[in-house]
């Protein structure tokens, strides 16, 4: 039995559309793989700069206070690097950011006569709620995203 070209065309065009809308699928899936590969190492990053932070306030290291500005500066970074989160002034994301690194670095930062804080400080509370702030809101942006 020999198949009519109309029949050839037809079997070639939803070949052609399979693949497309296959292609489409896997490029929507390694997008959001990356994106969650990039959240989780920015919310590790998190943690490890509030661990140098309560450090800082526990025991007014001062070398720690040269890390952790250092390491604020290049979590920024990682955050505008991310186009899909829509880092901005304005952005949520940012609003978070800094309000995280303004409870690390307040009034007090970097000053010598400054004492060591207790780990029930409001100071050291107001730091992990902004954490948790920030960690939400990066949770946030992914699902918004990809969910």
């Amino acid at each position: 039995m020999w198949i009519t070209p109309a029949a050839q065309v037809s079997v070639l065009v939803l070949v052609f559309f399979g693949w497309i809308i296959t292609n489409w699928q896997n490029n929507r899936r390694e997008t959001r793989k990356e994106g969650r590969s990039a959240c989780d190492a920015i919310k590790k990053y998190i943690l490890e700069i509030t661990v140098k932070g309560k450090k800082y306030y526990l025991e007014r290291d001062g070398e720690i206070s040269f890390e952790i500005k250092s390491e604020l500066e290049l979590l920024e970074i990682e955050l505008g690097r991310i186009p899909f989160f829509g880092v901005g002034q304005n952005s949520t994301l940012m609003k978070c950011f800094i309000s995280f690194s303004d409870a690390l670095t307040d009034e007090d930062f970097e000053q010598k006569d400054a004492p060591k804080l207790a780990s029930t400080d409001p100071k050291i509370q107001r730091i992990m709620r902004k954490r948790n702030s920030l960690l939400r809101e990066v949770e946030r942006q992914f699902k918004l995203q990809f969910l």
